[in-house]
């Protein structure tokens, strides 16, 4: 997000979550100062910082009912709610990952053990 002007020289931004200040110096403030707390805009921000916490748990908990309850999800709609960075990350899956470079063996891929012991006596990993 852009930085934007506020009263007393001060300008604003939404970080992680969070109104962030610069005084006109571009020095960041620790905190909002109490002067600009009561700008419309610093209002506007805190807002939205709260609608997206809320969104996001919302995202997180339809993607977490559709997994409880085996739903199909059409392939349309993942379509039109993956340009929304909450729903990326709800749909992100929340295992351990590979370190890169590292391949993931015949069990942790998931195949059955029979196919996997059939792998061995052949000599594929």
């Amino acid at each position: 997000m852009t930085w934007m002007a506020v009263a007393g020289g001060y300008e604003v931004t939404l970080r992680r979550g969070a109104v962030v200040c610069r005084n006109s110096a571009g020095e960041e403030l620790r905190s909002v100062p109490r002067t600009v707390r009561g700008d419309p805009v610093v209002t506007g921000l805190e807002q939205l910082a709260e609608w997206l916490e809320q969104h996001g748990r919302d995202c997180r908990a339809d993607v977490e009912r559709w997994m409880i309850r085996s739903l199909p999800i059409p392939t349309i709609t993942l379509a039109e709610v993956w340009a929304d960075e909450a729903w990326r990350r709800a749909h992100r899956p929340r295992g351990r990952r590979p370190e890169r470079g590292r391949q993931l063996g015949p069990r942790r891929r998931g195949l059955p053990a029979r196919r996997r012991r059939q792998r061995r006596r052949r000599g594929q990993p």
